[in-house]
C-alpha cells in the first residue's frame, strides 16, 4: 500500500476510472488514493449512524500539519465538486459554530453470515482489543482511502474510509 504525501499530490495526476454512470473510482497515476492525517484527537470515538460507523477526528489549527491537511481536504473537495461539474459537494467537514471543525472517516464494516459483523481495519497498538476501545481524546493518525466518488448533475459525494489507524497517545 503506497500512501501519498499530501504536499505532493498534484490534482490533476488524480484520474477517475468510471464503474457506472454515476459512480467512479479515484486514482493517483493509476493506483488506489491512499493518504495520511496528521495526528489528531478523536472527538467522540467509534459512532453509529443508519448501520455505519464512524470515527471523528478534530481539526486544531494550533496543532503541527492541521492547517496544511484542512486545506488539502477542501482542494481536494473543490476538485472533485468542478471535475463532474457539480453545484454542491457533500463535504466530510463538519463545522459547528464555537467548537473545531471535524473530520468524518468512515469505517468498514463486513457483515458476516452469523449476523454479527468485522470491522475492516489494521490498528497499530498493543493495548486496544478491538475498534470499540477508541475513546474520546484519544490521539490518532489515520490511514484514509477515497474508494468512490458519488456524482449527478447536482452533487457530488464521497467518503474517506479508514484503513488503519495509528494510536498515539
Amino acid at each position: 500500500m503506497e500512501i501519498l504525501d499530501i504536499n505532493n499530490i498534484t490534482y490533476n495526476n488524480i484520474f477517475f476510472k468510471k464503474i457506472n454512470r454515476n459512480l467512479s473510482k479515484p486514482l493517483y497515476f493509476g493506483k488506489d488514493f491512499i493518504f495520511s492525517t496528521p495526528i489528531m484527537k478523536c472527538a467522540f470515538g467509534l459512532e453509529e449512524y443508519k448501520n455505519n460507523h464512524y470515527i471523528k477526528l478534530q481539526f486544531d489549527g494550533n496543532l503541527e500539519n492541521h492547517s496544511p491537511f484542512f486545506d488539502f481536504i477542501k482542494k481536494l473537495e473543490y476538485f472533485f465538486k468542478s471535475y463532474f461539474k457539480t453545484n454542491a459537494i457533500a463535504t466530510q467537514i463538519r463545522k459547528y459554530k464555537n467548537y473545531d471543525p471535524l473530520l468524518v472517516l468512515k469505517v468498514p464494516v463486513k457483515k458476516m453470515k452469523s449476523g454479527g459483523q468485522h470491522f475492516n481495519v489494521d490498528i497499530e497498538d498493543d493495548k486496544l482489543t478491538t475498534i470499540h476501545d477508541i475513546k474520546k481524546g484519544m490521539l490518532l493518525r489515520c490511514i484514509l482511502s477515497v474508494n468512490n466518488v458519488w456524482h449527478n448533475d447536482k452533487l457530488t459525494s464521497y467518503k474517506l474510509t479508514i484503513k488503519k489507524i495509528i494510536i498515539t497517545t
